[in-house]
């Protein structure tokens, strides 16, 4: 209202997102700029979750989601330190695992998993009823147990009790020979649902049904000519 009545207004970086979206569903384009300007050039470590978090709460707006992309680029660029502020803990499950899946995050993949692990914890006080392990479950596949060292796999993160047994065994067989399973995060994924197969075995089901297709197009060409005969 200030705006509009005198031209002007003041900026502050708590306001600076619920600004921009009023500016964007009243049309005041210059306004809406000047927000956006305003939170590039304001933007920290210390904030940036914060501003994550006003976002989410207004992504129906068209400045809001344009603006999203720049906020997870900040992050990605200052993973390291963003993913240890306890302000990361209050970050939506949908922001949380939309940061730990992105492929340019500069954070190690023990990084990213103690902070899945510390984001699923205060989830599970601030619930009082989910248990853990259903709450961690879906950032599982963002990380890539194999890039983490065999110690911490096996002397700590396998005690938690978190991460399913099969989703480790792969990451160890991987460290000891990468060629011997996939490590993909499609194949990840999977993994956690169905189990590993090694990389030979998938080969040899898909040759196998491969043949069984082959064979049976070779069967319906033989009864065709029997039909003609």
């Amino acid at each position: 209202m200030e705006y509009i009545h005198y031209g002007t207004c003041s900026l502050e970086a708590r306001y600076s997102v619920g600004l921009m979206a009023a500016a964007d569903y009243a049309n005041v384009d210059e306004l809406r700029h000047a927000c956006s300007n305003f939170i590039e050039r304001t933007l920290t470590i210390d904030t940036v979750c914060h501003i994550l978090c006003c976002a989410e709460n207004h992504i129906q707006f068209k400045s809001i989601k344009c603006l999203i992309p720049k906020l997870l680029d900040f992050v990605s660029e200052h993973a390291q330190e963003v993913l240890c502020l306890p302000a990361f803990q209050s970050l939506p499950q949908q922001v949380v695992r939309l940061i730990l899946s992105r492929g340019n995050l500069k954070a190690s993949e023990l990084v990213k998993f103690n902070a899945a692990l510390t984001w699923s914890r205060a989830y599970c006080k601030k619930e009082n009823k989910k248990a853990l392990k259903e709450v961690i479950e879906p950032l599982i596949e963002c990380i890539a147990f194999h890039d983490i060292p065999t110690f911490y796999l096996m002397n700590e993160i396998r005690h938690l009790g978190v991460v399913p047994e099969n989703i480790l065994m792969n990451a160890v067989a991987y460290q000891a020979d990468p060629t011997s399973v996939d490590v993909t995060p499609e194949f990840r994924r999977a993994s956690s649902a169905i189990g590993i197969l090694p990389r030979e075995t998938n080969s040899q089901i898909m040759n196998n049904k491969r043949e069984i297709s082959n064979k049976n197009k070779d069967d319906r060409d033989v009864a065709k000519c029997n039909n003609k005969m």
